[in-house]
């Protein structure tokens, strides 16, 4: 495993090189700390998986903002509206699949997207030019990690680069919203939870 900090001209580098060999990496975001890895890669997903010793649960999936996602997922009007409005930032929409680029061990005919509000993973995905899997950086149960000080050690072991992006600004997992019908409809409240339920009494 190798530590390396956002600050370091290196880590964009080391982070991206460890995810094309199809590695996994911790990578900080706005709300938590993820392990990443390609998306589009079976086995990649599948280590995953085995390291958080979870099976079967859906996975998130970075990308750079809503003209990437729309390779990946149908972004529907709702979807497109709020996201003017709401990313960068807390929040996982949840699009129906697009096409089969997203390994089907991470996502089914759903798939939930991240636009985080963070430079350092942000410009990460858009120099891979495909997304990362999201994922807090926890095993399956236990809380996550907010910052290097919370990394479970066999999650820190399982990895090939950590990347120490400092104390995560919200330190609270993301908010979770379906996105394909007319209206949000909310799975999990988190980060932005307020903020979301602010706009949608706006957009009335």
């Amino acid at each position: 495993m190798m530590l390396v900090k956002t600050t370091d001209p290196k880590s964009i580098a080391l982070a991206s090189e460890a995810v094309r060999k199809g590695d996994l990496i911790v990578y900080p975001t706005d709300t938590i700390y993820g392990i990443g890895a390609d998306a589009r890669s079976e086995t990649a997903v599948r280590k995953v998986d085995t390291l958080k010793n979870r099976e079967g649960k859906p996975i998130s999936i970075v990308v750079t903002d809503m003209a990437m996602a729309e390779q990946y997922c149908v972004v529907s009007p709702l979807a497109a509206k709020y996201a003017k409005q709401l990313l960068p930032g807390p929040y996982t929409f949840v699009l129906d699949r697009k096409g089969e680029k997203i390994a089907r061990s991470a996502a089914g005919d759903t798939i939930g997207i991240r636009i985080p509000k963070n430079d350092f993973t942000l410009t990460l995905v858009h120099q891979l030019g495909f997304p990362i899997i999201s994922t807090s950086a926890n095993i399956s149960g236990k809380p996550p990690a907010c910052d290097m000080e919370e990394l479970d050690g066999s999650i820190r072991d399982g990895v090939a680069v950590v990347v120490d992006g400092g104390p995560c600004a919200l330190r609270e997992s993301s908010t979770v919203v379906d996105m394909r019908g007319n209206t949000p409809v909310v799975l999990r409240r988190g980060a932005g939870y307020a903020r979301l339920l602010e706009l949608q009494k706006s957009l009335l």
